[in-house]
Formats: C-alpha cells, sequence, structure tokens
C-alpha cells in the first residue's frame, strides 16, 4: 500500500483503501484520521468546506479533550 501512494501520492482512492486497511489492524485512530483529512480536501458539500480547517485540525486530536 505505501509503495503505490509513494508512486501516486494523490491518489485518494488508495488513501482511503489504506484508511480500511489501518481500522481493520486495529489502528482506529490513523484510520479516522486519515479520511476525515480526505473528506477534507476532497469534498464539494458547502457545509463540510466552511469547517475543513477545524475538521483536518482535529483529525489527529479525536481523543483529547479541550477545556
Amino acid at each position: 500500500m505505501e509503495s503505490g501512494l509513494a508512486k501516486f501520492p494523490g491518489d485518494k482512492a488508495l488513501s482511503v483503501f489504506r484508511a480500511m486497511a489501518f481500522y481493520n489492524l486495529g489502528q482506529h485512530d490513523l484510520a479516522m484520521e486519515s479520511l476525515l483529512k480526505i473528506i477534507a480536501e476532497t469534498s464539494r458539500d458547502q457545509e463540510i468546506q466552511s469547517y475543513a480547517k477545524a475538521i483536518e485540525f482535529y483529525s489527529d486530536k479525536l481523543d483529547k479533550v479541550f477545556t
């Protein structure tokens, strides 16, 4: 998977399959982080785009509680 992404770094489909592999391996945090970043980068939905920076920022902080 990593060699495919190195060869085709812009291939979002490969990134989605890697996220599914992370999930399958019990690396749920990496799976969610990857998928959230892909959604923020590729979604055409205006509501998602209005929060894209926040989605990307929090994508690797899902377990952190901000007080």
